[in-house]
């Protein structure tokens, strides 16, 4: 997932390096990025001249591909734009749903933006194994996230409010000698 949103958000990154980058660039190339739907958002993944022309085919906009200036990567991103209004007018009239089903049948890389709500009750992602059930530190549970490189140290748990602190403050100097309270349960 992280590797994800690093990869949408690779030509922002670059961008935000450059000083100038010229008339007409924009954060986010020609059909690349998140969208407006109807009833939430998609992203998008136009990285290529095929995938752009599926894209246009999908939206039933086939004539984008024969005006000149969209035939390369470099001429769409200077219309970035242009573009970008075109697939969100065609993305805000359906679905998510009607939008991914549309794009992957025509083999435009798209998938739905979910909410962290969405996120936690997906249960493809709790099967997947991206999603954890730990102690909350307050006597019930929390979900969140596992670790994305799949780390983990089973027990693990948030540790309640002064848990540990007798073990950390007897670690200084200043108080070594000091009788440090239990911590309350």
């Amino acid at each position: 997932m992280v590797r994800t949103l690093w990869a949408l958000n690779s030509a922002a990154a670059v961008r935000a390096q450059l000083k100038d980058a010229g008339p007409g660039t924009s954060d986010r190339p020609a059909g690349y990025g998140v969208f407006p739907a109807a009833d939430g958002y998609v992203t998008i993944g136009v990285n290529s001249n095929r995938i752009f022309g599926r894209l246009a085919a999908a939206i039933g906009r086939p004539d984008l591909t024969e005006d000149h200036r969209y035939s390369d990567a470099a001429g769409r991103d200077q219309a970035a734009g242009e573009i970008n209004a075109i697939v969100a007018g065609w993305t805000r009239q359906r679905t998510v749903a009607v939008v991914v089903e549309t794009l992957s049948a025509s083999d435009v890389p798209s998938g739905r933006v979910m909410t962290p709500e969405g996120l936690l009750a997906d249960e493809d992602l709790r099967a997947a194994g991206f999603v954890e059930t730990n102690p909350d530190g307050f006597g019930g549970t929390i979900d969140t996230p596992a670790n994305p490189l799949g780390y983990s140290r089973p027990g693990a748990a948030i540790p309640r409010l002064g848990e540990h602190a007798g073990e950390v403050l007897s670690g200084t100097a200043q108080t070594q000698s000091m009788q440090l309270p239990s911590a309350p349960m």
